[in-house]
């Protein structure tokens, strides 16, 4: 999958594939956590570190709550399983594991990345059926989106 702007994450995670609500607690600290495991794996590059940014920011995670999952994402580096056990809820179990592939877009999907997924999918307990679920609904929507930029750029719209 190629590289692809955030701006289409913006609209993806916001309008249509929806958040899991205001994060807090421990669910917070966690997910921060992932996501910088997740991008700590194939080096963090500018786009997804502006990617965590914005989901730290749109799901209402306290900066106290950053910081601990900066900690808590070093502290535990290369153990994802340590790092979502504490999230119980499926709903945002599936909204994890689809941030960090859309994030994983952004910086450059690779082969390692990929496995990380995989990895990923087995400690949050999702099927290898739901998981690829969620990975063609992102390149889906990822390949709707580079459509749409062809027919602007046909249209003379830029």
């Amino acid at each position: 999958m190629a590289k692809i702007d955030i701006d289409l994450f913006k609209f993806a995670t916001g309008s249509i594939l929806g958040a899991p609500g205001e994060l807090a607690g421990e669910d917070a600290v966690n997910y921060v956590a992932v996501l910088l495991e997740i991008s700590r794996v194939g080096g963090v590059s500018v786009e997804e570190r502006k990617f965590q940014f914005f989901v730290e920011r749109n799901l209402g995670i306290e900066a106290e709550e950053i910081e601990q999952g900066r900690a808590k994402a070093k502290e535990h580096e290369g153990a994802l399983a340590d790092l979502v056990s504490g999230i119980n809820d499926p709903e945002i179990r599936v909204h994890l594991f689809r941030d960090a592939y859309l994030m994983t877009l952004v910086g450059g999907l690779d082969n390692v990345e990929l496995q990380v997924m995989d990895r990923l999918a087995g400690a949050l307990g999702l099927s290898r059926s739901l998981a690829n679920k969620i990975f063609k609904m992102v390149d889906d929507l990822v390949q709707l989106h580079k459509d749409f930029l062809d027919v602007l750029e046909q249209a003379g719209i830029e």
